[in-house]
C-alpha cells in the first residue's frame, strides 16, 4: 500500500484517529482535574472551618472511633452537609447540562425554565400547608416540578421559535411559582414562615443521613441514565433534521430529557430546597473546559464542586452567621447569567 493511501486510511495515523485521541486525552485530563478539585474542596469543607479536624482524626472517626466533640461535629454537621452538597451538585449539574445541550441554549437551565421553582412550590405546600414530612414532601416536590414542566412545554409548543418560547414561558412560570410561595408563607405562622423561608432560599443546614441515603440512591439510579441520554443529545445538538436523519427519535429523546431533569431537580429540592443557578453554571463551565464539547459527567463534577464550595463560603464567610447556600449561589449565578447573555448573544435564541 502506498504512503498516501496509508495517510488516508482510518488507522492510527489518520487525522481523524489523531483528533479522536487528542479529544479523549483532553477529556481525561479535564475529568481528572475536576475529580481532584472535588476531593480538595470536600477535604476543605470537612476538615476546616470554625472547628478544624486533622486528616488522621477524620479517618479514625470514619472507622467508628469516638473522639469527644470532633465526632459530633463531623458526623452530625460537616460531613452530612458535604455529602449532600456533593450529591445535590452532581444532580443539578447533570440536569442543567442535559437541558442546555438538548435545546441548544446555554440559559435553558431548570432555574430559568421554572422546574426548580415548581419543585420548591410543591415542597412548600406539602410541608407548610399539608404539614407533611419525609418522602411525602419529596412527592410534593416531584408533583410541583412535573406541573411546572408540563406548563412550560405546553406554552413553548413546536416550531423554530420553540426555544425562545420555552425560556419566556419558563421565566413566567418561575415568577408565578415564587408569587404562590410568598402567598403560602404569608398565610403560615411566623415560626413556620421563617423555617420555610430558609428552606425556600436553598439550605443544606437540615441535611440528615436518612435524606442522604435517599438522595444517594436517586443519584446512582439517574446519573447513568443522564449520561446515556446526554450522548444522544450530542447528536441532537447538530440540528433536528440531521439528528432525525441519523435515526434519533426526537420525541422520545425530548421526553427522556425532561423526565430526567424533573426527577434530578425534584430529588435535590425535596432535601435542600431550590438552590439557584448551580444547574445554570455547570454546563457552560464544563463546555468551556472541554473546548465546546458537552458532557454530562463534567457538568456533574462542576456542579458538585460549585455547591460544596458555595456551602463552605455560606457557612464561614460571615463570622457567627450561617447563610443559606442559595444566597451564595444566587450571588454568583446572577452576574454569570448576565455575562452569558451579553458575551454569547448568538447562542441565546
Amino acid at each position: 500500500m502506498s504512503t498516501p493511501a496509508l495517510a488516508r486510511s482510518p488507522g492510527c495515523g489518520s487525522p481523524l484517529a489523531l483528533a479522536r485521541r487528542r479529544r479523549r486525552r483532553t477529556t481525561g485530563v479535564v475529568l481528572g482535574g475536576l475529580l481532584a478539585t472535588l476531593v480538595g474542596v470536600l477535604a476543605v469543607r470537612v476538615l476546616l472551618g470554625d472547628y478544624t479536624v486533622t486528616p488522621v482524626d477524620l479517618v479514625r472517626i470514619l472507622r467508628g472511633e469516638m473522639i469527644p466533640v470532633a465526632t459530633f461535629v463531623v458526623m452530625e454537621s460537616k460531613l452530612p452537609r458535604a455529602v449532600t452538597a456533593l450529591l445535590g451538585g452532581m444532580c443539578l449539574g447533570a440536569a442543567g447540562a442535559l437541558l442546555q445541550d438538548h435545546v441548544r441554549n446555554p440559559v435553558a437551565s431548570p432555574d430559568v425554565l421554572g422546574v426548580t421553582s415548581g419543585a420548591g412550590l410543591g415542597a412548600v405546600v406539602g410541608a407548610v400547608v399539608l404539614d407533611l414530612r419525609g418522602p411525602a414532601v419529596t412527592g410534593c416536590a416531584l408533583a410541583g416540578a412535573v406541573v411546572a414542566t408540563a406548563l412550560v412545554v405546553g406554552l413553548a409548543g413546536r416550531g423554530p421559535r420553540a426555544s425562545t418560547r420555552l425560556i419566556v414561558g419558563g421565566v413566567a412560570t418561575a415568577a408565578a411559582c415564587h408569587a404562590l410561595v410568598q402567598w403560602v408563607l404569608l398565610r403560615s405562622s411566623i415560626t413556620g414562615a421563617h423555617e420555610a423561608l430558609l428552606w425556600v432560599t436553598g439550605s443544606l443546614g437540615a441535611a440528615t443521613w436518612d435524606g442522604i441515603r435517599w438522595l444517594a440512591l436517586t443519584t446512582l439510579a439517574l446519573l447513568p441514565l443522564a449520561v446515556a441520554v446526554g450522548r444522544v443529545s450530542e447528536v441532537t445538538a447538530l440540528g433536528d433534521d440531521l439528528a432525525a436523519g441519523l435515526g434519533v427519535d426526537l420525541r422520545r429523546t425530548r421526553a427522556a430529557v425532561l423526565v430526567l431533569v424533573v426527577l434530578l431537580v425534584a430529588a435535590v429540592c425535596a432535601l435542600s430546597g431550590p438552590i439557584a443557578f448551580v444547574a445554570l453554571l455547570s454546563g457552560p463551565i464544563a463546555r468551556r473546559l472541554l473546548r465546546g464539547r458537552p458532557t454530562v459527567v463534567a457538568a456533574a463534577l462542576v456542579g458538585a464542586i460549585t455547591l460544596v464550595t458555595a456551602d463552605h463560603v455560606a457557612a464561614y464567610a460571615l463570622p457567627g452567621t450561617n447563610l443559606p447556600v442559595g444566597v451564595v449561589t444566587g450571588a454568583i449565578g446572577a452576574p454569570f447569567l448576565i455575562w452569558l447573555i451579553t458575551r454569547r448573544p448568538t447562542e441565546v435564541r
